[in-house]
């Protein structure tokens, strides 16, 4: 079984009023996280994905999927809130129909090579096992060389993988954006199965055959667009993409959904054009944003017929304020329908 659903914003639980009006909470309440409220945003969830008709598909049917932005664990244990949510996940799905994924902490200094990774890598790890997290989403390095034989080195020291002995969860490395025609590295899906093969290897030598499948990616297709529109080398990157994307989504477990026109990571529903009047869409490109659109489509459909890793998790990370619970339900409408289409390229 796949899963579908959404990432939640740190702000919703601090009761920002725009993240609140597009779920359509009731404002006068905020959101405090007890057991109540986490049942009515999982009403919202079951709502999309059974009205999408993502649960109508025979053997195929889709799971229930929520991630948590990266403060939320910290902010629920802070305020003695972790129980209420772990009954209401108790009493609202059955036979693993609801998977958790949980975004890591990403500052600056935070980011794999950086000072402080591997202490904020520990204290992820400790909030995925106690929220029983299935997938942690990492950035790979910054920058705009070759680090993979550091990312590889630090990630097989013993501290790293007596770590990941200790927590049982899926890391998942993704992509880089480009930014402002910056290159970045990771951006490219080569390097990154690069990455991810040399890894491997180095953890077979080393005997921890048992974490090999514990390292996946994270496939974040607004970031592909940044990288397929800035680059110099137009036949280049679709060159790579056709070539990479498969051996790519063969090790895919998250998929972070969202669209733009390739100039900056908008963190747009793709397809939707509601809001586009609003001053933080103001500069996007609309003729262009609907054709990276399709394009966001026609990659995860690719993705998704790789079928080679289990439960993967299909998440809008579409949360640029101002936004709507129904963008989403559109956006699922037609993901449903394309991926269960007769492939055409």
């Amino acid at each position: 079984m796949d899963y579908f659903g959404w990432q939640l914003s740190n702000n919703m639980l601090l009761e920002d009023v725009g993240h609140l009006k597009a779920l359509n909470f009731n404002l006068k309440d905020g959101f405090e996280p007890n057991k109540d409220n986490w049942t009515k945003l999982f009403s919202k969830l079951k709502w999309i994905i059974e009205k999408s008709g993502l649960r109508d598909v025979t053997s195929k049917d889709f799971g229930y999927c929520l991630h948590f932005a990266p403060g939320i664990p910290r902010l629920l244990r802070g305020i003695s809130m972790t129980e209420p949510f772990k009954e209401s996940v108790r009493e609202n799905f059955t036979n693993g129909d609801f998977q958790l994924g949980m975004h890591s902490t990403h500052g600056d200094n935070e980011i794999i090579l950086k000072k402080q990774f591997s202490q904020v890598l520990e204290n992820d790890l400790k909030y995925a096992q106690e929220f029983n997290v299935k997938a942690l989403v990492e950035h790979a390095a910054l920058g705009s060389n070759n680090q993979t034989t550091k990312m590889v080195e630090l990630l097989t020291k013993p501290k790293i993988t007596n770590l990941m002995e200790e927590h049982d969860v899926i890391i998942c490395w993704e992509n880089k954006q480009a930014f402002r025609k910056t290159w970045r590295y990771y951006s490219s899906l080569k390097e990154m199965v690069i990455f991810l093969n040399k890894l491997r290897q180095q953890l077979s030598e080393l005997g921890k055959t048992n974490l090999i499948q514990r390292h996946k990616f994270c496939l974040d297709v607004g970031h592909l667009l940044t990288w397929y529109h800035q680059s110099k080398d137009k036949e280049m990157v679709e060159a790579e993409i056709k070539k990479y994307l498969p051996l790519f989504g063969k090790e895919t477990k998250v998929f972070h959904i969202h669209a733009n026109d390739g100039t900056k990571d908008s963190h747009i529903t793709p397809f939707s054009l509601e809001f586009f009047d609003h001053k933080s869409r103001k500069e996007i490109d609309e003729a262009v944003f609907i054709k990276y659109s399709k394009l966001v489509l026609r990659w995860l459909k690719i993705c998704y017929n790789t079928d080679s890793t289990k439960e993967r998790h299909f998440i809008l990370e579409a949360g640029t304020k101002p936004y709507s619970i129904d963008q989403y339900l559109d956006f699922a409408k037609e993901f449903k329908s394309y991926i269960y289409s007769d492939l055409t390229d």
